[in-house]
């Protein structure tokens, strides 16, 4: 079984700007677990456990989303809390424009996945690229105010010219993620 999901790639100047982002907050909340540099990333759709002889499955609900898809460019901005900055679980940069364009991205990703026996997502699609996770609620104590500072921030725009299949590979020291099959989207 391989660990899968679908996402989008950063470019190097937006992780490079996440990574500052994450070495801030991570002065305020050192116990949080935050994501390593090359780890950061979009996800669109979580496959889960997939059996190795259904890849070529995925693989081909991928293309076919992205058949249908244009490339787009999002701003990667601001930095929030999931479910909220009083019990904060998720530690996330915010997407401050393109939203739509990434939740109808989503949207065809899960409608394209549907046609291969995947159940479409329950929840909302809420498009963020996760920093890093609280084990413990006292564990982000220090970082209200820090996050309320950086509501605004703006790392960068997200030029979205591909899709990605993602192996996920959990470790002790954090996932790693692979990719193991890109598509790109109309230009």
């Amino acid at each position: 079984m391989i660990r899968t999901f679908i996402g989008i790639e950063l470019d190097g100047q937006i992780a490079h700007e996440l990574n500052q982002e994450i070495s801030y907050l991570k002065s305020y909340a050192p116990k949080i677990r935050w994501v390593s540099p090359d780890a950061l990333h979009l996800t669109l759709k979580f496959l889960g456990d997939v059996q190795e002889k259904d890849l070529p499955d995925v693989f081909t609900a991928t293309s076919n989303a992205a058949a249908e898809l244009d490339a787009v460019t999002a701003e990667v901005g601001g930095v929030a809390a999931f479910p909220n900055l009083k019990h904060p679980r998720v530690v996330v940069a915010d997407i401050a424009s393109g939203r739509d364009e990434l939740a109808q991205i989503a949207s065809v990703v899960d409608d394209c996945f549907e046609e291969f026996g995947y159940p479409p997502e329950k929840r909302g699609f809420k498009p963020h690229i996760t920093l890093g996770r609280v084990k413990q609620p006292h564990d982000a104590e220090g970082l209200h105010e820090v996050i309320d500072d950086a509501a605004n921030a703006s790392f960068g725009l997200l030029d979205v010219a591909q899709i990605v299949v993602f192996m996920s590979d959990l470790r002790r020291t954090g996932p790693v993620y692979a990719p193991m099959h890109r598509v790109d989207l109309n230009m």
